[in-house]
């Protein structure tokens, strides 16, 4: 997985690039079904974006019945 910080695209939020991250990261297999993701402050280093930002995607994620809290 990169680890390269977020440049959305024009017009789309970075919590919309983030929830395209989370699925990659069950697709690529570095999370997988009934697992743990990897903590709030990793994901925040890790993209270089704030909490709130992760945040706000895992709630549309569990909004959307891909995740569980």
């Amino acid at each position: 997985m990169r680890d390269e910080p977020l440049a959305p695209a024009p017009g789309r939020r970075f919590s919309e690039e983030v929830i395209s991250r989370i699925g990659r990261l069950v697709a690529e297999g570095e999370v997988t079904v009934d697992a743990r993701f990897p903590s709030e402050r990793a994901l925040e280093a890790r993209w270089r974006v704030s909490r709130l930002v992760i945040r706000e995607a895992f709630r549309a994620l569990e909004v959307q019945g891909v995740v569980e809290s």
